[in-house]
């Protein structure tokens, strides 16, 4: 190993030869290594992307499920904290909740048939006919066949991670809740507390067996508000105002495969066989290591992190008018919330990038002219981790009708920026290889994109505002028992370009259903049951025009895309990909004055 190989290394950046391989620009690290950031993406986007899938479903409050959470101004008792804070205002005396929740979810991931890749085929056959041309005994490449092609799979066991246990599997998802509310009537507001869920869920899926386990076969992640004052006030006969600040601790976990892209054994090859001697046992720096140059669709290794955050703030506004008797107006503003998560992360490397950081140590310190550092050429690499991770602001608009004397209607407009996440930066205290390679390629790569440093990740996310609706309907039987019925259609952040495996949601629907009974003058039960589900495909379709440029469609920027130059993880290039999640809920609320 000698200057040679750098000199050979930045020939690629002005190597006329290189530009007519097209996947050539998008980078090997860029690609492969930003499933890292994907991986954390797995909580802090399920945070932001599921939190549209989960959002308000892990708060186990019966009425609001079983009306589609169309309650913005029909507030659920003590739940108005969440829902709209002016709703506490209602209640009278002084009440307690208590309320559990169980669910089961299950996660499908499925792959097509690997798509033409005449074009790359040709790219290869260039390349190893230049390769022939100067050494008639160089080492010739094909391109590989997908393993990952034409597999199918579905993920039900649920992951928890929750304060002081970390991230664990669990035989159900099971949980208790509960809050108080307390009227002063001589100052004429009332105070309430609770604890809740915003945001919970989590999955785990086969390792080796699910295609979706190269953006995370185990994931988890928790918000937990476990403090939450709120003050509801009555400021006339018809007009409420509330406000309350929530305490809440954050938490994550993943654990994820990743792989070099296709266009990986191109770029480590191009460099006249640099790393021959590792290959051929002459470097005494591979000695015990079955090392090999990293190829197409390889596995690089397996990323763990956990990280938490005890104390993220955050404010709930609520107005609630009701001109009449008949119908109500609501308003809610749930602020946007930060979490400045840190915990620990563990990347264990596979032989074959082991081996090649191995081959590249010996010039790493020339690599500072490449934004680079030197390798560490370690089989882990351990270390803190820091992550920012942002609650977009939520709006509500809702009305509440009595259309009949025994037949109520609520209907909810929500309005969710998700636009805020333009990308994820997630930080190391120390310089990482598979972060040092991203950054060296970067800057070989033909683009002004710089998705990765030694110690630093970011990624774009491309995500989008929603709008949604919401729809209840609620029948009074009798004095004591009312029947709900609730449709919520719940828009995606996700645009149909950006879906993947790590969060696996769209476009969704929600079914729910329920009933409330008044036992007696002091105390009512609730229940809800629910059914979420989400369909999505990224059904890639490759072809080659008549330049010989490959042309493809209905792709995916986060997971199959073959466009020269993107910066986001796609470990499915040339496969259709589709998923399908299903959410199945129940929970049950007993309150009573005390």
């Amino acid at each position: 190993m000698n200057k040679k190989m750098l000199l050979q290394l930045l020939e690629l950046r002005n190597a006329s030869q290189l530009r007519t391989i097209p996947k050539m620009r998008s980078g090997f690290c860029r690609k492969a290594l930003s499933s890292a950031l994907v991986a954390l993406a797995a909580a802090v986007s399920a945070t932001s992307v599921n939190a549209q899938l989960m959002q308000n479903l892990s708060l186990a409050n019966p009425k609001a499920l079983a009306l589609g959470h169309a309650v913005t101004a029909d507030p659920p008792g003590i739940d108005s904290i969440h829902f709209n804070p002016a709703g506490l205002a209602k209640i009278r005396g002084r009440q307690q909740q208590t309320k559990i929740l169980a669910a089961h979810m299950s996660f499908m991931s499925k792959t097509g048939e690997q798509q033409n890749t005449q074009a790359v085929r040709d790219a290869f056959d260039t390349f190893n006919d230049a390769a022939l041309a100067q050494d008639p005994d160089a080492v010739l490449v094909d391109f590989p066949d997908d393993d990952q092609a034409g597999i199918s799979a579905t993920a039900t066991q649920p992951m928890l991670i929750l304060p002081f246990a970390g991230m664990n599997e669990v035989p159900v998802i099971l949980a208790p809740f509960g809050g108080i509310a307390i009227e002063d009537p001589h100052h004429g507001w009332t105070f309430g507390t609770a604890v809740y869920t915003p945001l919970g869920m989590g999955f785990a899926r086969d390792r080796d067996k699910d295609p979706g386990s190269y953006q995370g076969y185990q994931t988890a992640l928790t918000r937990l508000t476990y403090f939450s004052p709120t003050i509801g006030v009555q400021v006339t006969d018809t007009l409420s105002v509330g406000v309350g600040i929530n305490f809440s601790w954050q938490g994550f976990g993943t654990k994820t495969k990743f792989r070099a892209p296709d266009q990986t054994i191109i770029f480590l090859n191009r460099s006249e066989n640099a790393l021959a001697p590792i290959l051929s046992g002459e470097s005494d720096a591979a000695d015990g290591i079955d090392a090999g140059i990293l190829g197409a669709f390889d596995n690089i290794g397996d990323l763990e992190i956990e990280a938490t955050d005890p104390l993220s703030l955050g404010f709930n506004f609520g107005l609630l008018w009701e001109p009449t008797p008949w119908i109500s107006f609501g308003l809610v503003y749930q602020s946007e919330t930060k979490a400045d998560m840190e915990g620990d992360f563990k990347m264990t490397y596979e032989d074959a990038f082991l081996g090649t950081t191995i081959g590249l140590k010996p010039l790493s310190s020339l690599f500072v002219a490449l934004d680079g550092a030197e390798f560490n050429a370690q089989r882990v690499e351990k270390g803190h981790i820091e992550v920012e991770m942002i609650q977009p602001q939520h709006i509500a608009l809702g009305t509440s009708i009595q259309l009949l004397p025994n037949i109520k209607v609520n209907v909810d407009m929500k309005w969710v920026e998700y636009s805020k996440w333009e990308d994820l930066t997630i930080s190391f205290d120390q310089n990482v290889d598979f972060l040092n390679l991203a950054s060296i390629v970067n800057t070989l790569a033909f683009t002004d994109t710089d998705s990765a440093d030694p110690n630093e990740l970011r990624i774009p996310r491309g995500y989008e505002d929603v709008l949604s609706w919401a729809f209840g309907v609620e029948y009074q039987a009798n004095d004591s028992l009312v029947l709900r019925f609730g449709y919520e259609p719940r828009g995606s952040a996700v645009p149909d370009d950006k879906v993947d495996f790590l969060f696996p949601i769209a476009d969704a629907n929600l079914y729910s259903f329920g009933f409330g009974y008044q036992i007696d003058s002091e105390s009512r039960m609730d229940f809800a049951i629910a059914y979420l589900v989400s369909e999505y495909e990224a059904d890639l379709s490759v072809t080659v025009d008549e330049d010989g440029k490959e042309v493809a469609s209905n792709a995916s920027t986060n997971a199959n895309s073959i466009t020269p130059g993107d910066v986001i993880y796609n470990p499915y290039a040339y496969l259709p990909i589709e998923g399908k999640t299903e959410a199945y809920l129940i929970t049950l609320s007993y309150d009573e004055k005390f």
